[in-house]
Formats: structure tokens, C-alpha cells, sequence
């Protein structure tokens, strides 16, 4: 049998650890001068523009990993200005009908919610280098969280 000591400084029932107010995480994140912040990093920056090339070229292609061509995508296109450019030469491209399949497949709207969560965090000043970064460092966990088996069945 081994002797434990108990530590005497912990908060007990009749503590006052009830009255410390708790602040909950989407208290903070709705702050309207943060949405405010947001908004106008999201125009500065062009997102939307830069969102919309990437998605555009990933439903044009349906590539059979999604990530690994949007790496290769933002290397290929070094310059935010470049996707600005080959952005416009694409916008009235028609998709094919399988191109909501293929997003449920591969969870992009999750894979997009995630990386713009923690772009609205970071706040890079270049938000494609951000991108490359962020998929070459989060694909794994991604794959792990959403695909069990690794990658969705075919």
C-alpha cells in the first residue's frame, strides 16, 4: 500500500468557484467589432477572389485528391495576382452535375470552413502562401478526422 498526500489548496463545495464568471467561446467570436475586423480582412485580401479560383479549378478537374492538387495548384500559381488573372479567364465556366458528389465526397465544405477558420486567426498577409502552408500541415489530420479509413471510398 502506498501513502498519498491529498493537496489542501484545491477548491472545495463551499469555495466561491461558482462566482467566477465563464466567458463561452461563441460570446467572444460574436463581438461585432471582431466580425468587423474579419469582414474587412476578408476584402483586403481578396478571399472571396482567391476562394473561388481554387474551388472553381478543384471542381473543373475533380482530382482524385483534392489537397495534393490544391498544393500543387498554389505552387504552380505563385502570385496572388496570377490566380486574380486565371480566375477571370474562368468565370463563366459551367461545372459538370456530379460537382456536389464530389464536394460531399471529399468534405470540402469542412476542408474550406477549416482553413478560413484558421486564416481569419492567423491573419497572413499573403493568405495563398497561407493556404499552401496550411493544407501541406493539415492534410493528415484532416483525412484522420473525416475519413476513418484514410480517404474516402471510390
Amino acid at each position: 500500500m502506498v501513502d498519498i498526500q491529498l493537496p489542501t489548496d484545491l477548491p472545495t463545495v463551499e469555495s466561491n468557484v461558482a462566482n467566477i464568471p465563464l466567458i463561452k467561446k461563441s460570446e467572444e467570436c460574436n463581438d461585432a467589432a471582431q466580425q468587423e475586423i474579419s469582414v474587412q480582412y476578408f476584402r483586403d485580401k481578396r478571399i472571396a477572389i482567391f476562394l473561388d479560383c481554387v474551388l472553381t479549378g478543384l471542381y473543373l478537374k475533380q482530382p482524385s485528391d483534392p489537397i495534393d492538387w490544391c498544393m500543387q495548384f498554389l505552387i504552380m500559381h505563385d502570385t496572388f495576382d496570377s490566380l486574380v488573372d486565371i480566375q477571370r479567364e474562368r468565370s463563366s465556366q459551367v461545372f459538370k452535375k456530379e460537382v456536389k458528389a464530389y464536394s460531399a465526397k471529399w468534405k470540402l465544405p469542412f476542408l474550406v470552413d477549416e482553413l478560413l477558420t484558421d486564416m481569419l486567426k492567423e491573419r497572413p498577409e499573403e493568405p495563398d502562401r497561407f493556404a499552401l502552408s496550411w493544407f501541406r500541415w493539415n492534410k493528415v489530420s484532416f483525412f484522420s478526422r473525416h475519413f476513418p479509413d484514410g480517404k474516402p471510398k471510390p
